[in-house]
């Protein structure tokens, strides 16, 4: 490939145009405008320590993006629409499991009326799944025209047959993955990943991630959730973007169980 097919790429997807290219978004209000439109063909990550909420978050925001895939590696069915009913209803989804009331089944009907009309997120699961498998259900979702793909979440990927037997090497090995599939597909990957155990606590930054030293070099964007010390809420923000964007927050309170942003 010459400069020139490159440049000519650029414009044929939008870019130097007199309005926003119509390029991928996340469903993060606060975060897209941040990042300004993300280009096709771009990989990112979503980092959070263990109970911080990083499914929940991901979930809203395929909800309220226009075209967004889910590979799910860790939750079946089952817990996916609990919780996609819980962020419809506003309905903790504990109780959605105990038993609820009139008022609140009514209240889940509404959503599942809300939801069924709804042609995204297109959710894959692929909970065991190896890196062939994973890229394999990319391809999948991207061909059902899914724009956003979330990954949720990196370290429940297995390695395959032939994959190198150390854990940091086999993340490698998939994160190329994933950016060969969001170039040939022109879409926007998000892969999810735990932080480690230096980031239980208080804000976490670049270095936070597990397998650090390549995934926050690799991506093209970052976001770090934590709790906030003060109040319960958990903030999001923007760590790393190709275009700018950095230290912009976007911050979530715990509502009935659910996560919901703060406006």
């Amino acid at each position: 490939m010459r400069l020139r097919d490159a440049v000519d790429s650029a414009r044929r997807q939008g870019a130097c145009q007199a309005v926003a290219p119509d390029w991928p978004t996340l469903g993060l209000r606060q975060i897209d405008s941040a990042l300004g439109p993300i280009p096709p063909g771009t990989v990112g990550l979503l980092g959070a320590a263990t109970g911080c909420g990083k499914s929940s978050i991901m979930l809203w925001a395929a909800l309220n993006s226009p075209s967004a895939g889910i590979v799910s590696l860790e939750d079946g069915p089952l817990v996916i629409g609990t919780r996609a009913l819980s962020l419809a209803s506003g309905i903790d989804a504990r109780r959605m499991l105990t038993g609820l009331d009139e008022d609140e089944r009514e209240r889940v009907e509404h959503a599942e009326q809300r939801l069924s009309q709804l042609d995204y997120p297109v959710v894959e699961v692929a909970v065991g799944a190896d890196t062939m498998a994973v890229e394999m259900a990319v391809d999948k979702l991207a061909q059902a025209g899914c724009r956003t793909i979330w990954l949720d979440y990196l370290q429940k990927v297995r390695p395959g047959e032939d994959a190198p037997e150390d854990r940091r090497t086999a993340i490698n090995v998939l994160w190329a993955a994933l950016q060969r599939a969001a170039i040939r597909h022109e879409v926007v990957i998000v892969g999810i990943s735990q932080l480690g155990r230096n980031a239980q606590e208080g804000e976490p930054n670049l270095h936070s991630f597990k397998e650090s030293g390549d995934l926050e070099n690799e991506c093209r964007f970052a976001l770090l959730a934590h709790k906030s010390v003060d109040s319960p809420t958990v903030v999001l923000t923007v760590a790393k973007g190709l275009f700018g964007g950095v230290g912009v927050q976007m911050v979530f309170e715990r509502v009935d169980g659910s996560l919901k942003p703060v406006w």
